[in-house]
C-alpha cells in the first residue's frame, strides 16, 4: 500500500531509538525490535504469543486489548492492533486511527492522485501540443457505427450540435444527443478512453446509422426431424444450436436419454447411473432447453451443443 501524504510530527514516537513510522490511509505503522516496541508502550510481551488459529508471527487485538477472534473483520475500527513479525525478526505494530482521521487521509490521497494525473495530462499535451492544439479532424466508418473525432467547433462545423452546449460546459449534460445535417442521430461526449483528449477539449461523436434487426436465422437438416442452425458472423457464438421434438433428438444421438429433457424425472435410476448419463450429456452440450411446455414426444427442444 502507498504511504499517507499526511505527515504526522506529533508523536515522540518517530525520535525513538530503533523505531520507525510510516502512515497509510487506516492506520500508523511501527517497526522496531520486539524490545523496542514493548519499551514505547504499543504492545505488551504477551501480544506477541500465537493465536490459536492465526498464521505464526501474526496476531490481532480489538481495541479494547482483547484478541481479535479469527473470522471477525475489525481491521477498520479505531484502535485496531495488527502485529506481524518480519523476515528479519523485527515487527511492524499497524494501529488503526479515528475514523475522521481515516476519512481526512483518504481524501488526501485522492487529491494527490488527481493532482499527479492533472500533471501527467499536462506533461502530455506540453509534448504533444502542436497535435492537440491543431487537432485534425477525423472520421472513422466500421460496422454499423460512424465516428467522428475533433473539437467543439471542428464538429459544429460539420452541422453537429450547433448552438448548444457540449459536455464538460457549465450546464451541459454528459452526453450531448443531437442530428447531423443529414438526419441521423450522433452521441457526443468527452473521450473516456484518453483523458488528455478530454483536457485538449477534443469530442468524441457516434452514429449508428444502420438498422440493428435481429438477423433472420437459416437451418439446415441435421438428422431426421431435427434441425441445426446455420451459423452466421452476426451470431457472435461459438455453439451449434438444434432443433426439434424431445424424442428425435434423442434419436438422432445429441441426447443420450429422453428423461434428461426438462420436466422429466429421473425415475428408476440407480444415483450412479444418473451421474454418469449427466455427465456424458455436459461434455456434448452445454444447455438442454425447453421451449414449449407440453410432453415429451411432442414437445419440441432445443439444445445448444458446444462446438
Amino acid at each position: 500500500m502507498a504511504l499517507s501524504i499526511v505527515a504526522d510530527t506529533s508523536s515522540p514516537i518517530d525520535s525513538m531509538q530503533g523505531i520507525t513510522k510510516s502512515s497509510r490511509w487506516s492506520c500508523d505503522a511501527y517497526s522496531g525490535t520486539g524490545e523496542a516496541l514493548i519499551g514505547a508502550g504499543l504492545i505488551t510481551k504477551e501480544q506477541l504469543a500465537p493465536q490459536k488459529g492465526r498464521a505464526a508471527g501474526y496476531t490481532a487485538f480489538l481495541p479494547n486489548g482483547d484478541p481479535c477472534p479469527v473470522h471477525l473483520r475489525t481491521w477498520r475500527e479505531p484502535g485496531f492492533k495488527a502485529i506481524r513479525q518480519q523476515d528479519d525478526g523485527a515487527y511492524c505494530v499497524e494501529i488503526t486511527v479515528s475514523k475522521a482521521e481515516q476519512l481526512q487521509r483518504r481524501q488526501a490521497e485522492k487529491a494527490a492522485r488527481h493532482e499527479a494525473e492533472q500533471a501527467r495530462i499536462n506533461d502530455e499535451i506540453a509534448k504533444c501540443g502542436s497535435e492537440y492544439r491543431n487537432w485534425r479532424f477525423r472520421q472513422d466508418f466500421g460496422g454499423s457505427t460512424e465516428t467522428w473525432e475533433g473539437t467543439k467547433a471542428q464538429l459544429q462545423a460539420a452541422g453537429l450540435g450547433i448552438g448548444l452546449k457540449f459536455p464538460g460546459e457549465p450546464g451541459a449534460p454528459q452526453e450531448l444527443h443531437c442530428q447531423c445535417p443529414l438526419g441521423f442521430q450522433f452521441r457526443i461526449r468527452l473521450p473516456e478512453y484518453s483523458a488528455i483528449k478530454a483536457a485538449a477539449g477534443i469530442y468524441i461523436a457516434h452514429s449508428s446509422y444502420l438498422p440493428r434487426g435481429e438477423a433472420v436465422k437459416q437451418y439446415e437438416t441435421y438428422a431426421p426431424g431435427v434441425l441445426r442452425e446455420v451459423w452466421s458472423a452476426e451470431s457472435w457464438s461459438s455453439s451449434n444450436y438444434f432443433h426439434g421434438t424431445a424424442d428425435a433428438l434423442v434419436a438422432s444421438g445429441i441426447v443420450p436419454d429422453l428423461r434428461l429433457f426438462p420436466g422429466q424425472p429421473l425415475v428408476n435410476m440407480s444415483r450412479q447411473t444418473k451421474k454418469q448419463m449427466q455427465c456424458q450429456t455436459r461434455r456434448a452440450m452445454d444447455v438442454i432447453e425447453n421451449v414449449a411446455g407440453v410432453r415429451a414426444g411432442q414437445r419440441p427442444g432445443r439444445i445448444r451443443a458446444a462446438n
